[in-house]
């Protein structure tokens, strides 16, 4: 049997074990200088910096960085929370932030913000995403059916759109996926990059023509961005 010893200057040992029992009320509380810091209900659970915990372990703190796991010198955020009042999971040193699940790295995101998955890649690489698309009308009035990322369309005459982005591009050197339509069943019809005007960050424009007849107006159209 483990020793039961109450001590009022907290301190407790027993030659063949510890035990710690609560109060009547099934409250168990771990203070120092008169303040409870821990405490643990009749339920089982367990209250840092609260005594009322909400599930098997609750954390409430109102520093940043609630709770941490460290092991050599990888910092990591098990749950925190950001200056800025985010919830924030990652870590807090200068290493990857990785998800597992079977005990297999499935995604991580790198140190330098790059998301990388594995999702038929063979491995985890970088993701590279899609930072804008649109699907619009360009007939008559020009108008958007479905968007990301893109404010609007401006026509500037026949055949020829200027993608305007809702929000910049870090840079122009992105890639301009353009697709149209056939029109008045007709083959032949091209959608690209004006290659007369040099895409900027916030807008590319782009030309419809076909080989026949030369610029034309194209009723569905769709442009994906990707850097």
């Amino acid at each position: 049997m483990p020793s039961l010893i109450n001590s009022d200057d907290g301190v407790v040992s027993g030659s063949a074990g510890l035990k710690t029992t609560g109060s009547n009320d099934g409250i168990l509380a771990l203070q120092n200088n008169g303040t409870t810091n821990v405490t643990v209900t009749a339920a089982g659970n367990v209250g840092i910096g609260t005594s009322s915990p909400l599930g098997t372990l609750d954390v409430n703190s109102a520093s940043t960085g609630s709770i941490y796991a460290r092991g050599g010198s990888v910092q990591s955020y098990l749950f925190g929370s950001s200056a800025g009042g985010l919830g924030a999971v990652g870590t807090a040193s200068n290493h990857p932030f990785a998800l597992y699940t079977n005990n297999t790295e499935r995604a991580r995101i790198d140190t330098s913000g790059n998301f990388q998955f594995n999702s038929g890649y063979g491995s985890v690489a970088t993701a590279y995403g899609c930072r804008a698309w649109v699907n619009f009308n360009g007939t008559g009035t020009v108008a958007i059916r479905a968007s990301g990322n893109v404010s609007s369309i401006t026509d500037n005459g026949t055949g020829t759109y200027t993608v305007n982005f809702t929000n910049t591009i870090s840079d122009a050197d992105y890639s301009v996926v353009a697709t149209t339509n056939r029109t008045s069943a007709v083959n032949g019809t091209i959608f690209n990059q004006d290659s007369g005007t040099a895409p900027t960050t916030s807008a590319v424009r782009l030309i419809t023509f076909r080989v026949t007849t030369g610029i034309v107006d194209t009723e569905n159209n769709y442009v994906a961005i990707f850097r």
